[in-house]
């Protein structure tokens, strides 16, 4: 066990409380405008797993805009292609509803950012209330070092000012602790903001993906036909070829 003399002691409380300043004030709380959503948010349940809710929320996210794209990819009827990936029309309400066709779901950018967007304001609705645990622990961690080292404080008073005083590994693991926090704190932040980036870049591609896709399979008629094309020359070619190129025996080339 380490002896420290008291005004050391002194020191690190004014340091710990610093760090748990620091800890709790990095991290701003963004406004709450996203809608309420009816939905259970499943994000919740990891409480204050950060890491695990930003695997869980890119699984989901890269499922759904996977399942858009083949759905894309899967439609060879053009006009259905392009009646799906328009945006829905406004009801009475002046609402657009996503719904499908025909038993196939609208494709276009504007339902996949409806429902990116839940699941983006689900998630980041779960690193609140995540960060509001870790802020919690960090609070209440904070409080009882300060309560180790009052009792330490008593114990030196009762031996006198120069008497040594018992300092174990609780707090210098407390501390570890914090620190631990306010790195997970710091994530949150930064967590959401890759996320909403992520979530605009990749409704950009997928809208461009879109467009493209039309022009690319027509592209693909023209190759096949040029190919067509192609090979029907060479089938021609090769019936000329048996064609005789030299006559003999004629006093002429031309013709009479």
């Amino acid at each position: 066990m380490q002896r420290i003399p008291k005004y050391i002691i002194r020191n690190l409380i004014l340091l710990l409380f610093i760090a748990t300043v620091v800890v709790v004030t990095q991290s701003t709380t963004r406004p709450a405008d996203a809608k309420p959503q009816e939905s259970v948010n499943k994000y919740l349940k990891f409480e204050d797993d950060v890491s695990g809710m930003v695997l869980e929320y890119h699984s989901t996210m890269n499922d759904l805009f996977n399942e858009r794209i083949a759905a894309l990819n899967a439609e060879k009827d053009g006009d259905t292609l392009i009646a799906l990936v328009q945006a829905p029309p406004r009801n009475d309400k002046g609402v657009r509803e996503c719904i499908g066709k025909e038993g196939k779901p609208n494709l276009s950018t504007y339902c996949l950012a409806e429902a990116g967007m839940v699941q983006f304001f689900q998630f980041r609705q779960g690193l609140e209330a995540a960060r509001a645990q870790l802020e919690f622990k960090a609070a209440d961690k904070f409080e009882r070092i300060q309560q180790d080292i009052r009792r330490e404080e008593r114990v030196q008073e009762e031996r006198g000012s120069d008497a040594p005083v018992g300092f174990g590994p609780d707090l210098f693991y407390a501390q570890s602790v914090l620190n631990d926090i306010g790195i997970a704190l710091q994530r949150i932040e930064t967590e959401i903001d890759i996320a909403e980036k992520t979530l605009d870049q990749s409704l950009l591609a997928y809208n461009e993906f879109q467009m493209a896709l039309p022009l690319h399979r027509k592209y693909r008629e023209i190759i096949k036909s040029l190919e067509n094309y192609r090979d029907e020359v060479a089938s021609i070619r090769d019936e000329i070829t048996l064609y005789p190129f030299k006559f003999t025996n004629v006093s002429t080339t031309r013709c009479q």
